[in-house]
């Protein structure tokens, strides 16, 4: 059993407000994007982006242990990722992906502070590679020189990922990493749809909720992992 994070009411009041004016900004984020308003929605997934670092930085600073900071690390690259997206050029879709190469370079390393089934995660990761497979057949016609090789090591990556996620363990129970591990992964499916194939509205409307729904869950864990719930905080 880990150490209890107790968390006092204005802490839970702060990160619940940073959460709320996320699911905002998301929402303006989709409209000024449905009404091909590029710059506003730029600004508008920054917003959300930032509000996601500020609710990691104060868990963080909460509890101030390797898996947090880990955590942190990794969703301050997702953000600068975020950021980089935003523009529509080659370079900078690149600078992207490896920024969140690094991001979850660090969630694997945040993950393996704990426990985790070996078999389970070999299991997951032969699935996943399988799935992550088809996908790259499916847009490997848009893909050539270095982005085709940097598709395919981010590809690996977030599959090592999200299988030592769905393997994670604490006190013998699956914990929410396993969600946020998923709705990441399943977030850039649509990402791939979006960069890759034909551009479609809808791409945004799954992709952006699931990728910042994985991203706050992800860092709620830090809490989370530290009490006697692997689900809930109590």
């Amino acid at each position: 059993m880990t150490e209890t994070l107790q968390l006092s009411a204005q802490i839970l009041f702060t990160c619940q407000l940073l959460a709320t004016f996320a699911i905002l900004f998301l929402v303006a984020l989709l409209i000024a994007d449905y009404h091909k308003k590029g710059a506003i929605a730029g600004t508008f997934k920054t917003m959300t982006s930032l509000c996601l670092l500020a609710f990691c930085v104060i868990l963080t600073y909460q509890s101030q242990t390797i898996y947090s900071i880990l955590l942190l690390v990794g969703v301050f690259f997702g953000v600068i990722g975020d950021v980089f997206l935003i523009f529509k050029s080659k370079k900078s879709f690149l600078a992207g992906m490896a920024a969140f190469l690094i991001g979850h370079l660090a969630y694997i390393t945040a993950f393996l502070q704990y426990d985790y089934q070996g078999l389970e995660w070999l299991a997951a990761l032969t699935g996943l590679s399988f799935a992550m497979y088809f996908v790259y057949n499916w847009i490997k016609d848009s893909l050539s020189g270095v982005l085709k090789y940097g598709v395919i090591a981010y590809m690996f990556v977030i599959a090592v990922m999200t299988a030592l996620g769905l393997s994670l363990r604490i006190d013998g129970q699956l914990t929410l990493v396993a969600m946020g591990a998923i709705l990441f992964a399943l977030s850039d499916f649509f990402v791939a749809s979006h960069r890759f194939k034909t551009p479609k509205f809808s791409d945004r409307v799954f992709g952006l909720p699931l990728y910042y729904a994985g991203q706050f869950v992800l860092a709620a864990t830090i809490a989370v992992m530290q009490t006697g719930s692997p689900w809930l905080p109590v």
